[in-house]
């Protein structure tokens, strides 16, 4: 699948990543972490961490380079993103108090690799907050 302009444009897409579910993803992160470094796995449109600006020091990663350049434009050097695929490179160790992965993981070869990834790139006491379908 291709990740352009096409499919963030879609109607079911925007519908995904209506306020209201980020807002309700937003308060299950203060849930368990009030501030620090956070990473949205599959950030698209970076309407989340836009949310996230408030309390966390916020980056995003996708595979798409019109999101990520789509991010930068409308957020600047606010929002931190960059293309990456979990998949086949690595996060780093222990950088992220918290990492999202809002329904990520059915779109991928090999999901074990990446929830390897996100695993390490967590801080000691770090949280994983995700969905799939």
């Amino acid at each position: 699948m291709k990740y352009d302009r096409k499919y963030f444009g879609d109607p079911v897409l925007k519908e995904l990543s209506h306020p209201k579910r980020n807002i309700s993803r937003y308060r299950e992160v203060l849930n368990h972490q009030k501030n620090g470094r956070i990473l949205d796995v599959g950030c698209g449109n970076g309407l989340f961490l836009k949310l996230a600006l408030k309390n966390f020091q916020c980056e995003g990663i996708d595979i798409s380079d019109y999101a990520i350049e789509d991010i930068k434009k409308r957020f600047g050097n606010k929002i931190k993103a960059r293309v990456l695929n979990l998949e086949s490179e690595k996060l780093g160790k222990n950088r992220y108090d918290i990492i999202t992965a809002f329904n990520i993981l059915e779109h991928m070869k090999q999901p074990p690799l990446a929830v390897e990834n996100i695993y390490n790139g967590l801080k000691n006491g770090g949280v994983l907050i995700g969905s799939v379908p």
